[in-house]
């Protein structure tokens, strides 16, 4: 996901195919170099930039709840439809907290890999993933084709872990 961008999750990619073209293995998409060092740190820097963006909205969003359970306090004679009001948006709150968590965890296993120099190595076929794609996605741990693979798989394509 580019810095900047919102949703959190729903981070989308082209699946890399032209009609009629067979399907590619693990490192045949231009992926067969190595991140240079001047590459590296334009994803660390993406990375921390969206760090920093992520951190601002958290505690904004903190500040905004804080404002609003007093407000709810204050109003807390209101009626059902209020009150199911107020728990629908608690509930939204904390969605999208937890996906800002999330978010700044695969942020840290990106920065992880920066120092123990594995930042752009496909955690499957250990094959680079791909500077390209790590512009687009500067916390991407498997290059494209292993990302298919895993998707097909019906593994979470959001699930860097595995």
């Amino acid at each position: 996901m580019t810095p900047g961008a919102s949703s959190g999750k729903s981070k989308q990619y082209g699946n890399g195919h032209s009609q009629g073209k067979a399907r590619q293995q693990p490192g045949e998409r231009g992926e067969d170099a190595m991140l240079t060092p001047e590459q590296t740190l334009d994803i660390q820097k993406l990375l921390q930039e969206r760090e920093t963006e992520l951190r601002a909205k958290i505690h904004q969003e903190m500040q905004e709840r804080l404002g609003r359970d007093v407000a709810d306090l204050e109003a807390s004679a209101g009626d059902d439809s209020e009150q199911s009001i107020a728990d629908l948006q608690e509930v939204m709150d904390t969605h999208e907290l937890t996906r800002h968590a999330d978010e700044l965890q695969e942020i840290e296993t990106a920065k992880e890999g920066l120092v123990n120099g594995r930042l752009g190595v496909c955690i499957l076929c250990q094959r680079p993933i791909g500077y390209q794609r790590m512009l687009v996605h500067p916390v991407a741990q498997r290059c494209l084709a292993c990302q298919e693979l895993q998707e097909r798989a019906g593994g979470n394509q959001n699930d860097n872990t595995v």
